[in-house]
């Protein structure tokens, strides 16, 4: 079954068709599920092209605090890359040019990111979830999370609560990197708070 799915995940072309058979298997469940941040980069006309070829669609947005989401992702990126040395040898210029290139940057428009969803997607088929809360009330978030989606109650593990994914090295963030993007983190929490979003007490730290 395996092989199967990766044979189809490497045929050609990628289209509909394609990124549906890679749900095949799934027909019985309530939902198909797909995690990427990059879909947060999905324009306009992507979203309403998703939302139109949906029975049910419900989209989550998690929202971390910008600036150590900015440090993590930075880590993580190094490391894959194994090039983890350089925050070693970096200046801050080299940082803040590094950090602004689009590939790194983009993702941290939180607010470009929710109004695009917001105008390409129907009114209850967004939800936008912050980090901080859903780990300071994991099981409350996740009963949230459970009306949202129309599913019933599931008692998850505290094994499967406590277990951490894709975390990158732990390297405490320097001072400078904090001044360099402070304005941007300052001006992306008003983009949410000006749509509606109440952010978490940490995200004023």
């Amino acid at each position: 079954m395996n092989l199967q799915w990766v044979g189809h995940y490497l045929s050609r072309p990628v289209n509909d068709y394609w990124y549906a058979g890679l749900f095949s298997e799934q027909r019985k469940q309530t939902y198909r599920c797909d995690f990427s941040n990059l879909y947060a980069l999905l324009p306009v006309e992507a979203w309403q092209h998703i939302e139109s070829n949906s029975n049910k669609l419900r989209v989550l947005y998690t929202l971390r605090h910008p600036m150590k989401r900015l440090w993590s992702h930075l880590k993580f990126h190094l490391e894959v890359t194994k090039q983890l040395d350089l925050l070693e040898t970096w200046k801050p210029a080299d940082f803040e040019e590094f950090m602004r290139r689009p590939f790194m940057w983009d993702n941290a428009e939180y607010g470009q990111c929710l109004r695009t969803m917001r105008e390409g997607l129907s009114e209850g088929n967004l939800k936008a979830i912050f980090f901080e809360n859903l780990h300071a009330d994991q099981r409350g978030s996740l009963t949230d999370l459970e009306d949202y989606l129309d599913i019933p109650t599931f008692k998850y593990p505290p094994a499967l609560l406590n277990r951490q994914v894709n975390k990158s090295k732990e390297i405490p963030m320097p001072d400078f990197f904090k001044e360099i993007f402070a304005r941007d983190t300052a001006r992306i929490g008003r983009e949410l708070e000006d749509q509606g979003l109440i952010l978490p007490a940490s995200w004023a730290e």
